[in-house]
């Protein structure tokens, strides 16, 4: 996901595209809508992992927005909230399933935006290129139009519409036929009819009895358009009762019909995509499950240390948002790579975590200058800093140990999805040293592995510096960090104003007061 738009959402009318850089972060007064933008993501994942009855879910695993009534902008009068993403094609490259929508779109960015009202999606609005094809929900039934222009609703009602678990949006699909039924909705099927039908007033060609012309000419069309239903069409020419055109008639067609379809290109890619709408929602549905799945979400207030953690059976996958399991992942990495965790936790954070087990519980322990302490005997940094630590541990791609003992990142050239990594006020209950220490592991994480995207929220200043510090040094371009100031006008109505660093390390065109208070 390239960047992101929420529209109708609490205080934001419309806060523009904001771009997802490797490292995007979030400042502002408190209750601006900071904590709206980075929810979101979550409010995706938790939808999608769970079987809902609402467009979203909006109180779940992860994140609390109320419902529809409380998350949708007092200011919207339309009753009508949307998201907007930008995404390329080429995370589809091994999927053979929606390699048709590579073929009809290009690979530069698609945008897509997404419609709900309270207890459906409304619409989906897909731009790429000069290509626009908007689907408008309906119950069970949908209206689709391209580039302005609606297509046959008698033909739309061949389609089902479902909705399934693990999808965002519904799934479309074609009711099942038999041979003969597709033969006759082949026959009756206007828009391929009228392209062809022109073509042959073109020629010297005509379509007869046995109809062979007319599938030859829909095969040859999907064959050239790059679609995917070839196969049903390879099946009626092995049929022999109605294969009696000779192969060079057959060649000489179809050379004269690829070139009036690259006359007429436009019109034919238009037929192309009506033909191929399911696939092409499903490739948006499937983006959105994929991105999903590669969000991980710190909420602001992580669970408080214990000194005993009795050993449950959780989800040792993901550090869970409020750092609820870490005792439990980090118990299971005992027997794996813990001594690997342990030198790169020291090296970047200066101290050391050790566990101890016995009758079913386990414990943390710090280790720093030599002395070892229960986590439930220090101060809330360590507890509140642990999932984060562990969260990025997590996501980062080990390779292997140096020769002088520095932890190496597989640098990865440009992995097709990202992984998201959000956080919320990673600095509560930290010194400034060990606000720097996270600054540096992220932005070490960030340069070793591309396919990284932090999004955070603060309120730290020093944290900023830090970053800026990075940025003088050389150690982050510039471009790579996306600032984004939320401000409120007096109605309450939010605004984002991305800025950025410059080369040297400060914040250009900053509120010079922003981080200022009175006395």
């Amino acid at each position: 996901m390239e960047s992101i738009r929420l529209q109708g959402i609490r205080s934001f009318l419309d806060t523009g595209d904001i771009k997802l850089k490797p490292l995007t972060v979030a400042l502002g007064k408190n209750s601006c809508g900071k904590s709206t933008l980075l929810r979101f993501f979550p409010l995706l994942k938790q939808t999608l992992e769970t079987k809902v009855s609402e467009p979203l879910l909006w109180y779940g695993r992860y994140v609390d927005f109320g419902d529809f009534g409380k998350t949708i902008s007092t200011f919207e009068k339309t009753g009508i909230m949307s998201f907007s993403f930008s995404f390329k094609l080429d995370v589809f490259s091994q999927n053979r399933m929606l390699s048709t929508v590579r073929n009809l779109l290009s690979n530069d960015n698609s945008y897509a935006t997404i419609s709900l009202e309270a207890k459906k999606f409304n619409k989906l609005t897909i731009k790429n290129g000069d290509i626009c094809i908007i689907i408008e929900f309906n119950d069970n039934h949908f209206t689709l139009s391209i580039n302005d222009e609606i297509y046959d609703e008698t033909y739309l009602k061949k389609f089902n519409v479902t909705k399934k678990t693990g999808y965002l949006l519904p799934i479309i699909s074609r009711n099942s036929m038999s041979y003969k039924d597709y033969v006759n909705d082949c026959k009756s099927n206007k828009l391929y009819l009228n392209f062809i039908n022109e073509f042959l007033s073109t020629s010297n060609y005509n379509l007869n009895d046995t109809d062979d012309l007319l599938f030859f000419l829909i095969d040859a069309f999907q064959q050239k358009l790059g679609m995917q239903r070839i196969g049903y069409f390879n099946i009626l020419f092995e049929n022999e009762n109605i294969n009696e055109l000779s192969q060079d008639r057959k060649n000489e067609i179809k050379e004269a019909f690829n070139k009036y379809i690259v006359n007429n290109y436009e019109i034919a890619k238009k037929i192309a995509i009506f033909e191929s709408i399911e696939e092409i929602l499903g490739c948006v549905n499937e983006y959105i499950k994929i991105f999903s799945e590669q969000v991980r979400y710190i909420a602001p207030l992580r669970s408080i240390a214990e000194r005993y953690y009795r050993v449950q059976g959780l989800d040792l996958d993901e550090v869970d948002s409020r750092g609820e399991n870490v005792a439990m992942i980090l118990n299971s990495m005992k027997e794996k790579n813990f001594p690997i965790f342990q030198k790169w936790l020291i090296d970047n954070f200066d101290f050391d975590i050790k566990i101890e087990s016995s009758d079913g519980h386990v414990s943390i322990c710090i280790l720093k200058d030599n002395r070892q302490f229960n986590l439930a005997d220090t101060g809330f940094g360590y507890s509140q800093i642990i999932p984060i630590i562990l969260l990025i541990w997590k996501n980062i791609d080990h390779k292997k140990f140096e020769e002088k003992n520095k932890l190496e990142f597989q640098k990865l050239s440009e992995r097709a999805m990202k992984k998201y990594i959000i956080i919320e006020q990673p600095e509560l209950h930290l010194h400034p040293k060990m606000q720097h220490n996270l600054v540096n592991t992220i932005i070490k994480a960030i340069e070793l592995d591309s396919s990284l995207r932090f999004i955070i929220e603060t309120h730290s200043e020093s944290f900023m510096s830090y970053i800026g510090a990075n940025v003088e040094e050389g150690k982050i371009d510039n471009s790579k960090v996306n600032v984004l100031l939320f401000e409120q006008d007096e109605r309450g109505i939010t605004t984002i104003d991305e800025k950025s660093y410059s080369k040297d390390g400060y914040l250009e065109k900053w509120p010079i007061d922003f981080f200022d208070g009175e006395f």
